[in-house]
Protein backbone atom coordinates (compact mmCIF):
# COMPACT_ATOMS: atom_id res chain seq x y z
CA UNK A 1 0.00 0.00 0.00
CA UNK A 2 2.69 2.61 0.74
CA UNK A 3 5.40 1.56 -2.02
CA UNK A 4 2.20 2.29 -4.40
CA UNK A 5 1.40 5.88 -2.73
CA UNK A 6 5.26 6.21 -3.14
CA UNK A 7 4.91 5.44 -6.61
CA UNK A 8 1.81 7.74 -7.49
CA UNK A 9 0.07 4.90 -8.11
CA UNK A 10 -2.80 6.10 -5.37
CA UNK A 11 -6.10 4.07 -7.16
CA UNK A 12 -3.74 0.95 -6.43
CA UNK A 13 -3.00 2.24 -2.89
CA UNK A 14 -6.76 2.85 -2.58
CA UNK A 15 -7.62 -0.27 -2.91
CA UNK A 16 -5.17 -2.19 -0.83
CA UNK A 17 -5.71 0.47 1.54
CA UNK A 18 -9.68 -0.95 1.55
CA UNK A 19 -8.21 -4.52 1.23
CA UNK A 20 -6.46 -3.95 4.98
CA UNK A 21 -9.27 -2.54 6.65
CA UNK A 22 -11.89 -5.81 5.38
CA UNK A 23 -9.41 -8.23 6.37
CA UNK A 24 -8.27 -6.50 9.53
CA UNK A 25 -12.32 -7.26 10.80
CA UNK A 26 -12.32 -10.21 9.51
CA UNK A 27 -9.90 -11.39 11.22
CA UNK A 28 -10.82 -9.88 14.49
CA UNK A 29 -14.15 -11.33 14.31
CA UNK A 30 -13.07 -15.02 13.51
CA UNK A 31 -10.13 -15.07 15.98
CA UNK A 32 -10.82 -13.77 19.08
CA UNK A 33 -12.53 -15.76 21.39
CA UNK A 34 -12.56 -14.80 25.79
CA UNK A 35 -13.70 -18.22 27.29
CA UNK A 36 -15.83 -16.27 30.13
CA UNK A 37 -18.42 -14.73 27.78
CA UNK A 38 -18.91 -12.13 30.01
CA UNK A 39 -19.22 -8.23 28.42
CA UNK A 40 -16.26 -5.44 27.94
CA UNK A 41 -14.43 -3.03 25.86
CA UNK A 42 -11.51 -3.18 24.61
CA UNK A 43 -9.47 -0.11 24.13
CA UNK A 44 -6.23 0.69 22.16
CA UNK A 45 -4.80 3.78 21.18
CA UNK A 46 -2.06 5.08 19.03
CA UNK A 47 0.30 7.90 18.61
CA UNK A 48 2.08 9.31 15.86
CA UNK A 49 2.76 12.86 14.69
CA UNK A 50 0.32 15.01 16.68
CA UNK A 51 -2.34 12.80 15.84
CA UNK A 52 -3.88 10.32 18.13
CA UNK A 53 -6.08 7.21 17.41
CA UNK A 54 -8.06 5.03 20.00
CA UNK A 55 -9.73 1.90 18.59
CA UNK A 56 -12.83 0.59 20.34
CA UNK A 57 -14.02 -3.19 20.54
CA UNK A 58 -17.04 -3.91 22.15
CA UNK A 59 -17.09 -7.44 23.22
CA UNK A 60 -20.42 -9.13 23.94
CA UNK A 61 -20.49 -12.76 25.17
CA UNK A 62 -17.00 -13.42 24.57
CA UNK A 63 -16.47 -12.14 20.97
CA UNK A 64 -15.99 -9.03 19.36
CA UNK A 65 -19.77 -7.55 18.03
CA UNK A 66 -18.60 -4.12 17.17
CA UNK A 67 -15.92 -1.40 16.65
CA UNK A 68 -14.67 2.29 16.39
CA UNK A 69 -12.29 4.11 15.54
CA UNK A 70 -11.67 7.48 16.70
CA UNK A 71 -8.87 10.18 15.53
CA UNK A 72 -8.15 12.74 17.55
CA UNK A 73 -5.70 15.48 18.16
CA UNK A 74 -2.20 14.96 20.56
CA UNK A 75 -0.66 17.94 21.64
CA UNK A 76 3.07 17.65 21.01
CA UNK A 77 4.89 15.39 23.63
CA UNK A 78 1.47 13.36 24.89
CA UNK A 79 1.58 10.04 25.43
CA UNK A 80 -0.45 6.71 25.11
CA UNK A 81 -1.99 7.70 28.81
CA UNK A 82 -3.09 10.62 27.90
CA UNK A 83 -4.85 9.98 25.19
CA UNK A 84 -6.86 7.33 27.29
CA UNK A 85 -7.03 9.59 30.48
CA UNK A 86 -8.38 11.96 28.24
CA UNK A 87 -10.44 10.32 25.67
CA UNK A 88 -12.53 7.65 27.97
CA UNK A 89 -14.71 10.14 30.03
CA UNK A 90 -15.83 11.64 26.99
CA UNK A 91 -16.36 8.81 25.19
CA UNK A 92 -18.42 6.69 27.87
CA UNK A 93 -20.42 10.61 28.44
CA UNK A 94 -21.28 10.44 25.06
CA UNK A 95 -21.97 6.61 24.75
CA UNK A 96 -24.49 6.98 27.58
CA UNK A 97 -23.13 3.24 28.89
CA UNK A 98 -20.43 1.69 30.35
CA UNK A 99 -19.46 -1.92 31.08
CA UNK A 100 -18.83 -3.71 33.88
CA UNK A 101 -14.90 -3.92 32.47
CA UNK A 102 -12.51 -1.86 30.34
CA UNK A 103 -9.12 -3.78 28.81
CA UNK A 104 -6.94 -0.70 28.09
CA UNK A 105 -3.60 -1.11 25.96
CA UNK A 106 -1.71 1.35 28.35
CA UNK A 107 -2.68 2.26 32.10
CA UNK A 108 -3.94 5.53 33.09
CA UNK A 109 -2.53 8.24 35.25
CA UNK A 110 -5.44 7.60 37.83
CA UNK A 111 -6.97 4.30 37.95
CA UNK A 112 -9.06 5.23 40.98
CA UNK A 113 -10.05 8.80 39.66
CA UNK A 114 -11.33 7.43 36.81
CA UNK A 115 -13.05 4.42 37.71
CA UNK A 116 -15.09 6.12 39.98
CA UNK A 117 -15.74 8.95 37.17
CA UNK A 118 -16.89 5.94 35.01
CA UNK A 119 -18.64 3.98 37.96
CA UNK A 120 -21.18 7.21 38.40
CA UNK A 121 -21.85 7.02 34.92
CA UNK A 122 -23.19 3.22 34.93
CA UNK A 123 -24.48 3.11 38.38
CA UNK A 124 -22.37 0.34 39.23
CA UNK A 125 -18.63 -0.06 39.92
CA UNK A 126 -16.15 -0.57 36.54
CA UNK A 127 -12.85 -1.75 36.69
CA UNK A 128 -9.81 -0.86 34.40
CA UNK A 129 -7.61 -3.05 33.38
CA UNK A 130 -3.90 -3.51 31.39
CA UNK A 131 -3.91 -7.35 30.88
CA UNK A 132 -0.03 -8.52 30.63
CA UNK A 133 -0.99 -11.74 29.49
CA UNK A 134 -2.78 -14.34 27.86
CA UNK A 135 -6.11 -13.74 25.29
CA UNK A 136 -7.06 -10.40 27.25
CA UNK A 137 -3.66 -9.08 26.53
CA UNK A 138 -3.65 -10.11 22.75
CA UNK A 139 -6.84 -8.12 22.29
CA UNK A 140 -5.39 -5.14 23.85
CA UNK A 141 -2.76 -5.35 21.51
CA UNK A 142 -4.54 -6.04 18.59
CA UNK A 143 -6.32 -3.14 19.32
CA UNK A 144 -3.59 -0.52 19.65
CA UNK A 145 -2.08 -2.32 16.42
CA UNK A 146 -5.27 -1.15 14.66
CA UNK A 147 -5.13 1.99 15.97
CA UNK A 148 -2.01 2.35 14.47
CA UNK A 149 -2.69 1.69 11.48
CA UNK A 150 -5.45 3.69 11.24
CA UNK A 151 -3.33 6.37 12.06
CA UNK A 152 -1.21 5.00 8.73
CA UNK A 153 -4.35 4.49 6.26
CA UNK A 154 -5.26 8.22 7.42
CA UNK A 155 -1.54 9.65 6.96
CA UNK A 156 -1.70 7.76 3.39
CA UNK A 157 -5.01 8.88 2.80
CA UNK A 158 -4.27 13.03 3.11
CA UNK A 159 -1.03 12.54 1.28
CA UNK A 160 -3.33 11.27 -1.58
CA UNK A 161 -5.60 14.00 -1.38
CA UNK A 162 -2.73 16.69 -1.04
CA UNK A 163 -1.40 15.08 -3.94
CA UNK A 164 -4.65 15.35 -5.71
CA UNK A 165 -5.25 18.88 -4.93
CA UNK A 166 -1.74 19.39 -6.16
CA UNK A 167 -2.44 18.01 -9.86
CA UNK A 168 -5.74 19.79 -10.56
CA UNK A 169 -4.18 23.34 -9.25
CA UNK A 170 -1.47 22.50 -11.42
CA UNK A 171 -3.85 21.43 -14.10
CA UNK A 172 -6.17 24.69 -13.71
CA UNK A 173 -2.87 26.53 -14.24
CA UNK A 174 -1.14 24.94 -17.22
CA UNK A 175 -4.16 25.14 -18.86
CA UNK A 176 -5.92 28.30 -17.70
CA UNK A 177 -9.05 26.64 -17.14
CA UNK A 178 -11.45 29.47 -15.89
CA UNK A 179 -12.33 27.80 -12.50
CA UNK A 180 -11.04 24.95 -10.39
CA UNK A 181 -11.98 21.38 -11.65
CA UNK A 182 -13.39 20.11 -8.74
CA UNK A 183 -15.72 17.68 -11.05
CA UNK A 184 -14.19 16.12 -14.07
CA UNK A 185 -16.37 14.15 -16.39
CA UNK A 186 -14.92 11.67 -18.92
CA UNK A 187 -16.17 10.23 -21.85
CA UNK A 188 -15.07 7.72 -23.91
CA UNK A 189 -16.44 4.96 -27.18
CA UNK A 190 -15.79 1.52 -27.00
CA UNK A 191 -16.94 -0.80 -30.64
CA UNK A 192 -16.00 -3.65 -32.60
CA UNK A 193 -16.95 -2.21 -36.12
CA UNK A 194 -19.96 -0.96 -34.45
CA UNK A 195 -21.05 -3.70 -33.17
CA UNK A 196 -22.27 -3.34 -29.57
CA UNK A 197 -20.94 0.15 -29.16
CA UNK A 198 -20.96 1.58 -25.91
CA UNK A 199 -20.15 4.48 -23.88
CA UNK A 200 -18.77 5.45 -20.47
CA UNK A 201 -18.94 8.68 -18.41
CA UNK A 202 -16.64 8.57 -15.52
CA UNK A 203 -16.38 10.89 -12.48
CA UNK A 204 -13.65 11.93 -10.49
CA UNK A 205 -14.28 14.50 -7.31
CA UNK A 206 -11.10 16.17 -5.58
CA UNK A 207 -8.77 13.84 -8.42
CA UNK A 208 -10.36 10.69 -6.94
CA UNK A 209 -12.91 8.60 -8.55
CA UNK A 210 -16.75 8.89 -7.71
CA UNK A 211 -17.74 5.59 -8.97
CA UNK A 212 -21.69 5.47 -7.64
CA UNK A 213 -21.86 8.24 -10.20
CA UNK A 214 -20.60 6.48 -12.93
CA UNK A 215 -22.61 6.24 -15.94
CA UNK A 216 -22.41 3.76 -19.02
CA UNK A 217 -24.63 3.66 -22.42
CA UNK A 218 -25.72 1.23 -25.35
CA UNK A 219 -24.75 3.33 -28.44
CA UNK A 220 -27.92 3.40 -30.54
CA UNK A 221 -26.45 4.54 -33.77
CA UNK A 222 -26.33 1.50 -36.12
CA UNK A 223 -24.63 0.78 -39.81
CA UNK A 224 -21.35 2.04 -40.35
CA UNK A 225 -19.24 2.57 -37.43
CA UNK A 226 -18.69 6.64 -36.83
CA UNK A 227 -17.08 7.48 -33.72
CA UNK A 228 -17.88 11.25 -33.89
CA UNK A 229 -21.51 10.38 -34.38
CA UNK A 230 -21.22 7.91 -31.55
CA UNK A 231 -19.51 10.63 -29.36
CA UNK A 232 -22.64 13.02 -29.98
CA UNK A 233 -25.08 10.22 -29.39
CA UNK A 234 -23.30 9.48 -25.70
CA UNK A 235 -22.78 13.59 -24.89
CA UNK A 236 -25.90 14.16 -25.92
CA UNK A 237 -28.20 11.94 -23.79
CA UNK A 238 -26.40 12.62 -20.65
CA UNK A 239 -26.42 16.37 -20.87
CA UNK A 240 -30.04 16.13 -22.34
CA UNK A 241 -31.06 13.94 -19.27
CA UNK A 242 -29.48 16.40 -16.80
CA UNK A 243 -30.73 19.70 -18.22
CA UNK A 244 -34.34 17.91 -17.69
CA UNK A 245 -33.36 16.37 -14.50
CA UNK A 246 -32.37 20.11 -13.32
CA UNK A 247 -35.85 21.59 -14.90
CA UNK A 248 -37.88 18.95 -12.92
CA UNK A 249 -39.49 20.49 -9.83
CA UNK A 250 -39.83 16.71 -8.68
CA UNK A 251 -36.72 15.45 -8.85
CA UNK A 252 -34.27 16.38 -5.87
CA UNK A 253 -30.87 14.81 -7.08
CA UNK A 254 -31.11 12.53 -10.44
CA UNK A 255 -28.34 10.49 -11.70
CA UNK A 256 -27.57 13.34 -13.82
CA UNK A 257 -28.12 16.24 -12.15
CA UNK A 258 -24.57 17.21 -11.13
CA UNK A 259 -22.82 19.29 -13.88
CA UNK A 260 -19.56 18.76 -14.60
CA UNK A 261 -16.17 22.11 -14.23
CA UNK A 262 -14.46 20.19 -16.36
CA UNK A 263 -15.11 17.79 -19.51
CA UNK A 264 -13.04 15.74 -20.21
CA UNK A 265 -13.05 13.79 -23.99
CA UNK A 266 -11.12 10.63 -25.29
CA UNK A 267 -10.06 11.40 -28.33
CA UNK A 268 -8.37 14.65 -30.41
CA UNK A 269 -9.59 18.17 -32.47
CA UNK A 270 -12.79 15.94 -33.76
CA UNK A 271 -13.87 14.75 -30.70
CA UNK A 272 -13.21 17.84 -29.06
CA UNK A 273 -15.36 19.79 -31.66
CA UNK A 274 -18.46 17.33 -31.24
CA UNK A 275 -18.47 17.68 -27.30
CA UNK A 276 -18.32 21.60 -28.03
CA UNK A 277 -21.46 21.40 -30.63
CA UNK A 278 -23.36 19.59 -27.79
CA UNK A 279 -23.08 22.19 -25.43
CA UNK A 280 -24.20 25.00 -27.78
CA UNK A 281 -27.15 23.17 -29.08
CA UNK A 282 -28.51 22.75 -25.71
CA UNK A 283 -27.15 26.04 -24.49
CA UNK A 284 -24.91 25.30 -21.76
CA UNK A 285 -22.45 27.97 -20.82
CA UNK A 286 -19.59 27.79 -18.55
CA UNK A 287 -18.25 24.07 -18.68
CA UNK A 288 -14.63 23.90 -19.63
CA UNK A 289 -14.07 21.29 -22.17
CA UNK A 290 -10.88 19.57 -23.38
CA UNK A 291 -9.59 16.48 -25.46
CA UNK A 292 -6.68 14.34 -24.95
CA UNK A 293 -5.24 12.55 -27.81
CA UNK A 294 -3.50 8.92 -27.36
CA UNK A 295 -0.74 9.86 -29.80
CA UNK A 296 1.59 11.98 -27.57
CA UNK A 297 -0.27 12.16 -25.06
CA UNK A 298 -1.54 16.11 -26.39
CA UNK A 299 -4.04 18.18 -24.95
CA UNK A 300 -6.56 19.58 -27.13
CA UNK A 301 -8.15 23.48 -25.92
CA UNK A 302 -11.25 24.97 -27.55
CA UNK A 303 -9.34 28.50 -27.84
CA UNK A 304 -6.08 27.31 -28.64
CA UNK A 305 -5.44 26.04 -32.83
CA UNK A 306 -2.36 23.71 -31.76
CA UNK A 307 -2.71 21.28 -29.30
CA UNK A 308 -1.35 21.69 -25.80
CA UNK A 309 1.70 19.32 -24.50
CA UNK A 310 2.23 19.04 -20.90
CA UNK A 311 5.11 17.83 -18.91
CA UNK A 312 5.20 14.06 -19.63
CA UNK A 313 5.93 13.78 -15.71
CA UNK A 314 3.87 16.50 -14.51
CA UNK A 315 1.06 15.85 -11.95
CA UNK A 316 -1.70 17.58 -14.47
CA UNK A 317 -1.11 15.14 -16.86
CA UNK A 318 -0.65 12.30 -14.93
CA UNK A 319 -4.39 12.81 -13.11
CA UNK A 320 -5.35 13.22 -17.16
CA UNK A 321 -4.09 9.82 -18.10
CA UNK A 322 -6.03 8.33 -15.00
CA UNK A 323 -8.99 9.55 -15.79
CA UNK A 324 -8.93 8.91 -19.08
CA UNK A 325 -7.87 5.23 -18.91
CA UNK A 326 -10.87 4.71 -16.06
CA UNK A 327 -13.01 6.10 -18.86
CA UNK A 328 -11.68 3.79 -21.11
CA UNK A 329 -11.76 0.50 -18.48
CA UNK A 330 -15.14 1.46 -17.78
CA UNK A 331 -16.29 1.50 -21.50
CA UNK A 332 -14.49 -1.76 -22.73
CA UNK A 333 -15.54 -4.04 -19.87
CA UNK A 334 -19.42 -2.91 -20.27
CA UNK A 335 -18.55 -3.43 -24.48
CA UNK A 336 -17.00 -6.87 -24.09
CA UNK A 337 -20.08 -8.20 -21.76
CA UNK A 338 -22.49 -7.09 -24.23
CA UNK A 339 -20.46 -8.46 -26.64
CA UNK A 340 -20.56 -11.92 -24.80
CA UNK A 341 -23.52 -11.69 -24.23
CA UNK A 342 -24.76 -11.52 -28.42
CA UNK A 343 -22.24 -14.50 -29.08
CA UNK A 344 -24.00 -16.88 -26.84
CA UNK A 345 -27.47 -15.98 -27.56
CA UNK A 346 -26.69 -16.07 -31.07
CA UNK A 347 -25.28 -20.03 -30.30
CA UNK A 348 -28.40 -20.61 -28.54
CA UNK A 349 -30.45 -19.80 -31.22
CA UNK A 350 -29.34 -22.79 -33.36
CA UNK A 351 -30.18 -25.41 -30.26
CA UNK A 352 -33.70 -27.07 -30.96
CA UNK A 353 -35.61 -26.46 -27.66
CA UNK A 354 -33.80 -23.28 -26.47
CA UNK A 355 -36.86 -20.59 -27.18
CA UNK A 356 -36.72 -16.84 -26.01
CA UNK A 357 -37.47 -17.66 -22.25
CA UNK A 358 -34.73 -20.33 -21.69
CA UNK A 359 -31.96 -18.64 -23.66
CA UNK A 360 -32.83 -15.15 -21.40
CA UNK A 361 -32.36 -17.40 -18.45
CA UNK A 362 -29.34 -18.93 -19.61
CA UNK A 363 -27.69 -15.63 -20.57
CA UNK A 364 -28.95 -14.24 -17.08
CA UNK A 365 -27.11 -17.39 -15.22
CA UNK A 366 -23.76 -17.36 -16.57
CA UNK A 367 -23.27 -14.47 -19.22
CA UNK A 368 -21.00 -15.87 -21.85
CA UNK A 369 -20.46 -19.46 -23.80
CA UNK A 370 -17.28 -19.64 -21.92
CA UNK A 371 -18.64 -20.35 -18.67
CA UNK A 372 -21.70 -22.02 -19.93
CA UNK A 373 -19.24 -24.09 -21.75
CA UNK A 374 -17.55 -25.41 -18.11
CA UNK A 375 -21.37 -25.74 -16.26
CA UNK A 376 -22.47 -29.72 -15.56
CA UNK A 377 -25.78 -30.63 -17.12
CA UNK A 378 -26.90 -30.54 -13.50
CA UNK A 379 -25.76 -26.46 -12.77
CA UNK A 380 -27.01 -25.88 -15.76
CA UNK A 381 -30.59 -27.48 -14.65
CA UNK A 382 -30.47 -26.32 -11.03
CA UNK A 383 -29.77 -22.41 -12.09
CA UNK A 384 -32.18 -22.20 -14.83
CA UNK A 385 -34.81 -25.03 -14.98
CA UNK A 386 -34.22 -26.48 -18.11
CA UNK A 387 -34.54 -29.89 -18.07
CA UNK A 388 -31.49 -32.34 -17.62
CA UNK A 389 -31.58 -34.06 -21.19
CA UNK A 390 -31.79 -30.55 -22.41
CA UNK A 391 -28.91 -29.47 -20.76
CA UNK A 392 -27.24 -32.50 -21.91
CA UNK A 393 -27.82 -31.82 -25.52
CA UNK A 394 -26.89 -28.30 -25.19
CA UNK A 395 -23.31 -29.00 -23.71
CA UNK A 396 -22.95 -31.32 -26.69
CA UNK A 397 -23.44 -28.95 -28.98
CA UNK A 398 -21.40 -26.60 -27.10
CA UNK A 399 -18.37 -29.14 -27.51
CA UNK A 400 -19.22 -30.12 -31.55
CA UNK A 401 -18.58 -26.19 -31.93
CA UNK A 402 -15.03 -25.72 -30.54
Amino acid sequence: MQTAAESQRFEQAAALRDQVVALSRALERQSVSLADGKDRDVVGVGIADNRACANVFRVREGRVAERETFFLRAPAGSTPEDVLQAFLPQYYMRLGSVPRELLLSHSVHDTDELETALATLRGRSVRLHVPQRGEKHRLTQMAADNANHALKREKLSESMREQSIGALTELASVLSLSSFPQRIEAFDISNTQGGEATGSMVVFENGRPRRDHYRRFKIHISGKPDDYAMMYELLHRRFRRGLAELADPTVTRGKFSELPDLILIDGGRGQLNVALNVLSELEIDGIETIGLAKRNEEVHLPTQPKACVLPADGAALLLLRQIRDEAHRFAVTYHRRLRAKRSMASLLDDVPGIGPKRKAALVKAFGSVDRLAQASAEEIAASTGIPQGLAETLLARLSAEE
